[in-house]
């Protein structure tokens, strides 16, 4: 199916239960219907890794899902396009509409919608807690039009208390202090590395706030207990 069977056999080891099922009969036909539209077969296999009860389903819908996608606009020689596909596999129409729904509430239009699940497809697969929580920050107390979710969609799914509360924190006091100016994209500030951020963030501004490394990672650790 994907090279040897041993190969397919490794993919799937962490769910015995698939086993159990004829796997050229029920999950070799969807195998198929990836490799058809151009997916490789490493992406094949990491989808085969991460959800292989998606692959026990009926085909016809498998194929339904995998056109959905296609049509979304994603390319099949991406990564991107096999975790799209396994998101709405686990998800049904009602919970995808009601994604839909929190972000049109902050001001997405359809379009910007489907480019940030282009982007980034676990926008989509987030809580709809954990959307509102992250965008009220970013739109809310960052001062960010909404829109950036379409285009950095990445930083929603970062943790709100274990990093973006924290560099939020460092962000409103060196911003308050004019040592920093108001940062367009929340990425470079929030996405960066916690190495990079110390070096790049708190350590070039040390002399000025006394104290800003142990602040940080007070507000780290308080986040955490």
């Amino acid at each position: 199916m994907l090279g040897s069977e041993e190969k397919t056999l490794a993919a799937i080891k962490r769910f015995a239960g698939i086993l159990a099922w004829d796997l050229r009969i029920s999950v070799s036909p969807n195998i198929e219907i990836l490799k058809q539209i151009g997916v490789p077969d490493s992406n094949i296999l990491k989808y085969l890794q991460g959800q292989p009860r998606h692959f026990l389903t009926n085909s016809i819908r498998f194929k339904e899902t995998v056109e959905r996608v296609t049509e979304m606009g994603f390319n099949p020689q991406q990564l991107q396009f096999v975790i799209a596909v396994s998101g709405l596999r686990a998800m049904t129409k009602s919970t995808w509409d009601k994604k839909v729904e929190v972000y049109r509430k902050w001001g997405l239009s359809e379009e910007e919608i489907c480019l940030a699940f282009r982007r980034h497809p676990w926008c989509m697969m987030l809580s709809e807690d954990k959307i509102n929580g992250a965008m009220d920050f970013f739109v809310n107390k960052m001062g960010c039009e909404s829109s950036f979710a379409a285009s950095r969609p990445i930083v929603l799914s970062l943790s709100l208390k274990k990093r973006i509360l924290p560099r939020g924190y460092v962000y409103q006091v060196l911003l308050s202090k004019g040592l920093i100016k108001k940062y367009g994209n929340p990425v470079s500030f929030f996405g960066i590395s916690e190495k990079r951020f110390i070096e790049k963030i708190i350590n070039p501004h040390k002399e000025q706030i006394p104290g800003l490394l142990e602040l940080y990672k007070q507000k780290s650790m308080n986040s955490i207990s």
